[in-house]
């Protein structure tokens, strides 16, 4: 969902967009594109770095991802450092857009630990599978972590009526 309101954004738009992959376990957005990482933003946090050397600029868009360490042993307390709010300082100077992409609020903290530092957050809940309790506590947990959540998006919804019925309706 995000890597393609990313890929959006930065066609038709116009506009220069980050895309943060923030899932420390399992980084997946440098796999989509093709890019072998050298640096992530977390060796950039660390080091206080420029933060270059943790863009990858995708073709000659103006789109460019900025991938989750391979190196990097995980680690939490990396969103409650000092050095991540002039890290925060650098990219909204850069780029007109940041989109974060962390791994899912049931399985890791780390999207609550960076939900005060971003200006908004989507909430994605996988159709059939989350139950509403779990959906309404995650989106309490955020609300608590000082986030404030712009919507919520509804993924994987299976159509079980034929699309010509659906049309009908």
């Amino acid at each position: 969902v995000i890597r393609e309101f990313a890929r959006v954004s930065a066609a038709k738009f116009g506009k220069s967009v980050l895309l943060l992959d923030a899932d420390q376990h399992h980084p997946t957005q440098h796999l989509f594109f093709h890019i072998i990482p050298e640096c992530g933003w977390q060796e950039v946090v660390r080091d206080n770095g420029p933060i270059e050397k943790a863009l990858y600029q995708i073709g000659e868009s103006r789109l460019f991802i900025s991938p989750s360490s391979q190196n990097f042993t995980s680690n939490p307390s990396i969103f409650n450092s000092l050095l991540i709010d002039v890290f925060w300082k650098k990219l909204k100077q850069r780029f007109d857009l940041i989109l974060v992409d962390s791994p899912p609020a049931t399985t890791s903290t780390d999207g609550l630990a960076m939900s005060a530092k971003v200006d908004g957050i989507v909430l994605v809940v996988e159709a059939e599978k989350t139950r509403w309790p779990v959906a309404e506590n995650i989106r309490d947990r955020i609300k608590r972590s000082g986030g404030n959540i712009l919507g919520i998006v509804l993924n994987k919804r299976r159509y079980y009526i034929p699309n010509f019925i659906y049309k009908r309706l």
